[in-house]
């Protein structure tokens, strides 16, 4: 039976888990893990805001929790929740796509632990976290679930799932529930080849708290946003970029961090400039003679010069797409024609 349900959503989503979840009864053969890209002030109100909504009962999951069924699994603020078998993992270990709890982790540890009984759902959202995961999932034999994206407040997430792959559920929130129920109560099907689900244990090991390893292979001419280190890109689809220390990202959402470190050191390079300025006018030295007085104060002028140049670049509108182009017509046309089973 398909008894591990994983939700992930980002921007937008809370409309769909809040309808997703309304209609399930606390008697549900499944258990449900869910993770939002959310602030930490968001995630603690998150638990009671949604038990307001369901029969189900809403849990903050502790490390070690047993996986029950009726029960939906939320992660504590800033923690990534995963699965291993019979239980929940709970940790801050590394972010992944830039986030903490992200979406992948969960997608990718419920496939390594669960194989074909996982059911993976995929709400509105930016970017494409949770995409990598839902691929382990297929790949290990389980049902994908995308919100369809003219029902999706923001489609690009939905948009970027059914471009990596070919998703089996394409549907709008309110027949989510009952999709879900259905898949229930249907036998899983046969398990992926065992070198896909030795890669899905592999990832979740590097969230973990153990001893990681640095790849004997060449790395990719990209670093880390988090942390500074190389990083290596796999040779998987969707493809990731990896550090050794486990920090993960597809190729956009590196694209963002690296936007966000650049205009971060940026910024740190005009204030370095203007307060090199500032002590060119402050600390003249003492009884100086005129000329040199005259020459801090140039100098001082030159700084302001470089630090004003750089401000006018980082205060213009940045150049370059903001979103990511939509998937070609025909794949959502075939997949919204697709029944729910």
């Amino acid at each position: 039976m398909h008894d591990i349900i994983v939700v992930g959503g980002s921007a937008g989503a809370l409309e769909g888990l809040t309808v997703l979840l309304e209609d399930m009864p606390q008697t549900l053969r499944a258990s449900v893990c869910a993770v939002l890209h959310a602030s930490e002030s968001g995630l603690a109100f998150l638990p009671s805001l949604l038990q307001r909504r369901t029969r189900m009962k809403i849990r903050i999951a502790a490390d070690g929790d047993p996986v029950r069924r009726g029960t939906v699994f939320l992660p504590p603020p800033d923690h990534h929740l995963l699965l291993r078998p019979g239980r929940t993992i709970v940790n801050r270990g590394p972010k992944q796509n830039r986030f903490r709890p992200a979406i992948d982790p969960l997608f990718v540890s419920a496939a390594a632990a669960y194989g074909p009984r996982v059911v993976g759902v995929l709400l509105s959202g930016l970017l494409d976290d949770g995409v990598h995961g839902l691929a382990d999932i297929q790949k290990n034999g389980g049902v994908t679930v995308v919100q369809h994206p003219e029902d999706a407040p923001i489609p690009i997430l939905p948009e970027n799932a059914l471009r990596a792959m070919r998703i089996d559920h394409v549907v709008p929130a309110v027949r989510m529930g009952q999709l879900l129920q259905e898949l229930s109560r249907t036998p899983s099907r046969k398990a992926a080849a065992g070198r896909k689900h030795r890669t899905a244990e592999r990832e979740t090991r590097l969230l973990g708290p153990g001893p990681t390893r640095i790849p004997r292979s060449s790395p990719s001419p990209f670093t880390c946003p988090e942390c500074d280190g190389a990083l290596w890109m796999t040779s998987e689809a969707p493809a990731m970029l990896r550090c050794h220390v486990g920090h993960a990202f597809t190729p956009s959402s590196l694209l963002a961090g690296q936007r966000e470190v650049g205009d971060q050191r940026l910024w740190g390079a005009v204030r370095s400039l203007e307060e090199q300025a500032e002590m060119h006018r402050r600390f003249v030295p003492a009884g100086a003679p005129a000329a040199r007085r005259q020459d801090f104060r140039r100098h001082a002028e030159a700084l302001e010069r470089r630090a004003l140049v750089l401000r006018r670049i980082l205060v213009e509108a940045s150049p370059g797409p903001r979103h990511a182009a939509k998937p070609r017509p025909h794949h959502t046309r075939r997949a919204a024609g697709r029944r729910a089973s």
